[in-house]
Order: C-alpha cells, then sequence, then structure tokens
C-alpha cells in the first residue's frame, strides 16, 4: 500500500520524487508490462542506460540536435514499452534540446538515469517479476 502511495505521490508531486515523504521509503518504481512483450523489457533498458551515456558526451560536445533526436526517440518508445515516464522525460529532454537550453538537459538525463537505475518489471499475468 505504502509503495502505490509513493508512485501516487511521486507522479503527482514531482518528477524526481524529492516531494516525497521519507516515511513513505525509495523504493524502485514499479511497471506492470504487457506480457508480450515483459522479456524485451531488459534489453531496452540496457539501450536507455547507453543513451544515458551517449546524452552525456552529447551534452560535453554541445551537440543539442543528437541530443534532441535521442530525447524524440525516447518519447516515441517508453509508453510502447509500459515505460510512460522514459517517453515524458525524452520529450522533456527533446524539447529542452530543440529550445537550445542546454542547462535544463542535465538535470533531466539525472533524473532519467536515476529511474533506469531502479526499476521494477511485473507482466500483467503477474509470472514474470524482476528487478532491473
Amino acid at each position: 500500500m505504502l509503495d502505490e502511495i509513493a508512485a501516487v505521490a511521486r507522479r503527482l508531486l514531482d518528477r524526481d520524487d524529492a516531494a516525497v515523504p521519507a516515511a513513505l521509503g525509495h523504493h524502485a518504481d514499479a511497471f506492470v508490462v504487457d506480457d508480450d512483450i515483459v522479456n524485451l523489457v531488459p534489453e531496452y533498458i540496457a539501450a536507455r542506460r547507453r543513451d544515458v551515456a551517449s546524452l552525456r558526451q552529447d551534452l560535453e560536445r554541445g551537440d543539442l540536435e543528437a541530443i534532441a533526436r535521442l530525447g524524440h526517440k525516447m518519447k516515441g518508445s517508453g509508453s510502447g514499452y509500459g515505460l510512460p515516464v522514459v517517453s515524458r522525460l525524452g520529450g522533456e529532454i527533446e524539447d529542452a534540446a530543440r529550445a537550445g537550453d542546454a542547462g535544463a538537459i542535465r538535470p533531466l538525463v539525472d533524473v532519467l538515469d536515476g529511474r533506469l537505475g531502479r526499476l521494477r518489471i511485473r507482466s500483467a499475468n503477474g509470472r514474470v517479476s524482476m528487478e532491473l
């Protein structure tokens, strides 16, 4: 029950979990994924973790176009894998890059990195459960 409350609080109050009361704990984000794709999610997450590294390199080079492309890719793919947080953050990264706001990108990449680092995935039928 507390995990559910914390998840709702994260979605409603704060993108980076700062507003979630400590009493609720700080657990992995939990997602229910369609049974047909649950086995594809680990590789999808691994690819997005590689994207985080690429985004950091692109930031160092000042390549906002490459950042916008990666953000756009994540925006389009995250929800299809049952991970709307990836889509939301990807869209925000894309928007910041297209606006030329390099200063807004790093915190978004940090949040994405943190979210990708603590995920619990469960298939809709409950047969598959994993922490990534």
